[in-house]
């Protein structure tokens, strides 16, 4: 047949053809095992990873999610700060992220009672309190309450400490130091900045974990005040679920972030 006058007498192109087939096989060799190594280097690399993170941590949170951070080697991250309640209610309406850093474990409760589900890592205790401007002498319980305090704090609408100092005292207390508040911010670092001026308040609402952030302001927590009234927040760190690989990095985040809570470089 014709098949076997080829093999038995292969013209030029034949032998051409013949020859080059070990070196084909070859390369078709190569590729069978460089193209899996590809597919596991491109696994290897991380996409980009959502962040929402509370203001009040963004102080803490930054410089370990930036690339030359504690857990930011190799990884994209996107992240959004502002008031937890301002990042549930962007989760509320479909935002997605992988990673929810919040000021008090409420919004994750909130969030999973839409249907919501998060991982969850402890990271800190924090309680709020007073941050004095300049020269502000302590005030009293009854002059918070009464709203002698020019105060300046973070609408409960959108931050975690005034909703949770609400939850605490009352809503009717609290609307009667909302009222007569200075100013109201957007989140707890906007208020915290406010103490840094006496002509803008004698005082803001603040987390402790936030006023450390100023060595050099006084802090008097609202339990000094009065005893029966010790606003707290659960800080927490939601994780998307399903995803061992960041699972693992989200731990790496909370070590990162408790040992600067402890004060730890």
């Amino acid at each position: 047949s014709d098949a076997r006058s080829v093999l038995s007498n292969p013209t030029l192109a034949d032998r051409s053809a013949l020859a080059y087939a070990p070196g084909v096989l070859r390369l078709l060799a190569i590729v069978a095992v460089v193209v899996p190594l590809a597919a596991v280097a491109t696994m290897g690399r991380s996409s980009r990873i959502t962040v929402g993170c509370a203001a009040g941590w963004r102080a803490s949170a930054e410089p370990i999610l930036d690339d030359r951070g504690t857990a930011g080697d190799g990884h994209d991250f996107a992240v959004s700060y502002g008031g937890s309640g301002q990042l549930a209610a962007q989760a509320q309406l479909g935002q997605r992220f992988d990673l929810l850093l919040m000021a008090d474990a409420s919004y994750l409760d909130r969030l999973e009672a839409d249907g919501r589900r998060w991982d969850r890592i402890p990271i800190a205790t924090q309680r709020a309190g007073l941050l004095l401007a300049p020269d502000t002498p302590q005030p009293t319980w009854e002059d918070v309450a009464s709203g002698r305090v020019r105060l300046s704090l973070a609408s409960p609408k959108t931050a975690a400490v005034s909703r949770v100092v609400e939850r605490t005292v009352g809503p009717r207390t609290f609307d009667a130091i909302r009222r007569q508040a200075r100013v109201e911010r957007t989140n707890v670092v906007e208020a915290a900045n406010d103490a840094a001026r006496l002509d803008v308040a004698a005082a803001a609402l603040v987390w402790d974990t936030t006023a450390a952030n100023y060595p050099d302001r006084r802090f008097i927590p609202l339990s000094a005040l009065n005893p029966a009234i010790d606003p707290v927040g659960e800080v927490q760190l939601g994780v998307r679920p399903g995803d061992a690989q960041l699972r693992e990095l989200a731990e790496t985040i909370a070590a990162a972030l408790r040992m600067r809570d402890e004060g730890k470089p």
